[in-house]
């Protein structure tokens, strides 16, 4: 069945983005997205569930048409993150998110991963989100146990 959107249903479609968080298997990624897939354009694919289905999660949304934010934070070394920002972008995701505490060469590294794979494999460029704190870090935990001066909201 092919669900009619008004324009304003067509423009919330394109500001959601739903998590695919705690699926266990690639039947249970499937379901959600044919369930939701004319209400959202956009699913998240986290670390859980790309562990438990690595790729068939990302092919599972090209399928079916919808587009991927893969939230895995990437945080590492930048030739290990350039690397898997070219992965991301071979696997024409949408957007992916680095965490910004890797630093400016790591982050210009994501750039240059999408950069490469995009000329080189012909594929589009995701956007690249910086991940500046995590939600669950609170002023103690920031300021004690990650000595990192000043406020959250900073």
């Amino acid at each position: 069945m092919v669900i009619k959107l008004t324009e304003k249903e067509e423009k919330a479609r394109s500001m959601l983005c739903l998590p695919l968080d705690n699926l266990k298997n690639s039947m249970e990624i499937q379901d959600r997205i044919i369930e939701q897939k004319d209400y959202v354009e956009l699913f998240k694919i986290g670390k859980g569930t790309f562990t438990r289905c690595g790729l068939q999660s990302l092919i599972l949304s090209r399928n079916y048409n919808v587009e991927a934010f893969l939230d895995l934070k990437y945080f590492d070394i930048p030739n290990t993150v350039m690397d898997a920002a070219e992965a991301a972008t071979e696997h024409e995701v949408n957007m992916f998110n680095v965490h910004a505490l890797g630093g400016l060469e790591m982050m210009k590294a994501a750039v240059e991963g999408v950069r490469k794979a995009s000329e080189e494999y012909g594929k589009r460029k995701p956007k690249i989100l910086g991940v500046t704190i995590l939600t669950s870090i609170d002023q103690k935990i920031m300021n004690e146990q990650l000595r990192i001066p000043g406020t959250v909201q900073d």
